[in-house]
């Protein structure tokens, strides 16, 4: 950024870049070079300051920018894991539920298609129509479909083990052919409950595809947490107008990584459908943080977990002892100190509110703001004040 300055015929002119406008500053007439000299070095340092300001907020953005990336990848990464578990538990219950129920197929691995293809639809379907909940409904069926068809198939393999001919060869429950070089069952539709005869014991390549998805199942679970702990979420930057300076948010690492699997890509919520879950977390709090609390669970509930940690001045409220409120909750619609928050006169739009501000570069008439639950405009948000107007 080119920072530069000059005056001519008793104008002082600054400017960031040659094709920024230029700002001026209009001279007394008759001033003496050390009071122009001066002004020159007026506006350099105003220059200046307005230069480190443009590069802290620039910077400020660009940090954002990039949390919200990795944000994104560790998110994708772990979704991504949880949707091949879910496949995984599908194709290991489609064993042996077409091992058990062959659904009269012509074969068992065309009944493992059949019953796959059930399951995966029944699992897209209920997840997409109940979100997260639907999701761990129908993943927790299909454990214990593969948990109690997995028992059944140990306890009918033993049993058919131990049915031996004198001459020590095995009797198969089936009238089926023998291949003697996989020594098991040709690949035919095993009986079904229906026919009054329990299935035979499952074929080699059932077992083998069981395991398999079952070690599948072990490396996901082990790499989820091992994602989630060397998942690091940086610092949030904010700019400090009092301070005129960016600021670290502090947000506590589990905080901030459970707003990631809900927010980190758009509309992730609603499609996931967590508003149980938040109600849930809401409620939970509301009763925990409503309770009456000795003056030594004050200093660890209110004092280290909430004023230490997010640096915030009491001096502005009344009481300003934290050890004056009985409870959490009380604490946290705790009142201002009179005079602390003066409300602007007309003609500026005041909304009262201990929090951090987002700003919006244009307000255009379609924006529609989440509140509540609900969306508004701008405009209904005035209750359509005439002397609103629109910046374009």
């Amino acid at each position: 950024m080119a920072l530069s300055c000059w005056t001519s015929n008793g104008t002082a002119y600054y400017t960031n870049t040659p094709e920024d406008q230029q700002s001026r500053l209009k001279l007394p007439a008759g001033v003496d070079a050390s009071l122009e000299e001066a002004a020159l070095i007026i506006m350099l340092h105003r220059l200046v300051a307005q230069h480190r300001l443009a590069v802290l907020h620039e910077a400020a953005i660009n940090s954002n920018d990039s949390r919200r990336v990795s944000m994104r990848l560790h998110v994708g990464a772990i979704y991504s894991l949880l949707i091949i578990a879910s496949l995984t538990l599908a194709v290991m219950a489609a064993v042996f539920l077409a091992w058990a129920l062959p659904l009269r197929a012509k074969s068992t691995k065309l009944a493992l298609l059949m019953w796959l293809g059930l399951l995966v639809a029944v699992l897209l379907a209920v997840s997409l129509t109940t979100g997260l909940v639907g999701w761990i409904s129908i993943a927790s069926l299909l454990a214990l479909t593969i948990v109690a068809n997995a028992i059944a198939a140990a306890v009918i393999s033993k049993r058919n083990s131990n049915k031996q001919l004198p001459n020590g060869s095995v009797v198969t429950p089936l009238s089926s052919p023998v291949d003697p070089e996989k020594s098991m069952v040709l690949d035919t539709p095993t009986s079904s409950p229906s026919s009054g005869r329990a299935p035979a014991s499952m074929s080699r390549w059932q077992i083998r595809l069981a395991l398999g998805c079952l070690i599948l199942l072990v490396v996901i679970l082990i790499l989820l947490p091992a994602l989630a702990a060397s998942w690091t979420v940086k610092p949030y930057l904010v700019w400090d107008r009092a301070a005129g300076n960016q600021v670290e948010e502090f947000q506590p690492q589990g905080v901030a990584k459970a707003l990631g699997m809900a927010y980190s890509f758009d509309r992730l919520a609603t499609t996931l459908k967590l508003g149980w879950m938040l109600r849930l977390v809401s409620d939970s709090c509301g009763v925990e943080y409503s309770k009456e609390l000795t003056e030594a669970e004050k200093e660890v509930a209110i004092n280290q977990e909430f004023v230490e940690k997010y640096s915030i001045n009491m001096s502005l409220y009344s009481p300003s002892d934290y050890r004056d409120y009985s409870t959490v909750n009380e604490w946290f619609s705790r009142p201002l100190a009179p005079g602390t928050r003066p409300i602007a006169p007309e003609p500026y739009v005041t909304s009262p509110a201990h929090a951090r501000i987002v700003v919006y570069p244009e307000v255009p008439d379609d924006l529609q703001v989440w509140l509540k639950s609900q969306y508004f405009s701008v405009e209904e948000l005035l209750h359509g004040d005439p002397s609103y107007q629109v910046r374009r």
